[in-house]
Order: C-alpha cells, then sequence, then structure tokens
C-alpha cells in the first residue's frame, strides 16, 4: 500500500542550517584561504549559491510518515529516493547526533532491517523528541 503523499511531514528546519554549513562551509574556507595566495581562485564564490540552493531545497525533499503498516522516506534534490518499509520488517532502529546535531538539538532516525544493501533510509534532522517518539512509535 502506497503512502498517502498528504502524510509525510517535513523534518526540522535545523535540516536547512545543518546542510547549508556541510555543503558550503568547507568550500568557503578553501577558497577563502586559497585566494589569499592566489587571489584569481575568488572567483570561485560565484559558484557557492549553487550548493547553497541544493541545501535550501533538500528540507523540501525530506519527508517521512507512517500509514499502513509503512515507514516512506523520502530525500533527495536532485537524484529523489523514496524508501517505503514495512514496519515489521524493521529489526533496529538507531537514533545517532552529529556535533552540528547535537547543537542544532536535532538527530537522526535510521531504521534496519536485515538484508538492507545499498543506501540505507533514515529521517536526517528531526527534533530530539520526534525521534525519540518516531523510534517508540516504531519499536512496538
Amino acid at each position: 500500500t502506497r503512502p498517502d503523499p498528504a502524510t509525510p511531514r517535513r523534518v526540522s528546519s535545523g535540516h536547512i542550517v545543518r546542510s547549508a554549513i556541510r555543503k558550503v562551509g568547507a568550500p568557503f574556507v578553501a577558497i577563502a584561504v586559497t585566494g589569499l595566495f592566489f587571489p584569481l581562485v575568488w572567483l570561485a564564490f560565484l559558484l557557492l549559491p549553487f550548493p547553497l540552493v541544493s541545501a535550501l531545497l533538500a528540507r523540501r525533499f525530506h519527508r517521512y510518515g507512517r500509514a499502513d503498516g509503512t515507514l516512506a522516506i523520502a530525500r533527495g534534490v536532485m537524484a529523489q529516493h523514496l524508501w517505503i518499509v514495512p514496519e515489521r520488517n524493521i529489526q533496529a532502529i538507531s537514533i545517532r547526533r552529529t556535533w552540528l546535531q547535537r547543537r542544532l538539538g536535532l538527530a537522526t532516525v535510521a531504521p534496519d532491517t536485515a538484508g538492507a544493501r545499498g543506501e540505507k533510509p533514515r529521517i536526517s534532522d528531526v527534533g530530539v523528541a520526534d525521534a525519540w517518539a518516531i523510534a517508540d512509535a516504531l519499536s512496538r
């Protein structure tokens, strides 16, 4: 059964901040430092709006929801992925928090199933209370 597209929820707005820092932070520092020695490199700052726009759009396309015994997770700006995981097949649920997520009050919920291969489904950057609520609901 396919989940109703109206039910998925967006991840926290902190996802925008974390995504922007991850996608633009390192290139910004690299360009700034290299530009001190090679001034022509400063022109590379003109390229930074592209990953910044991608970071801003990331939240719009990262959604999750539960319907009819399944967990649906959608993510991706350019390459969009949709995972539909039967809740009865979930064997473990992990809640992870990186250094930056702890500062922003966010967490990542990752359901795990037997034999899962490739890129695994995960709900990135939900509030900590929401992460625990999702894990609790999926573990029942």
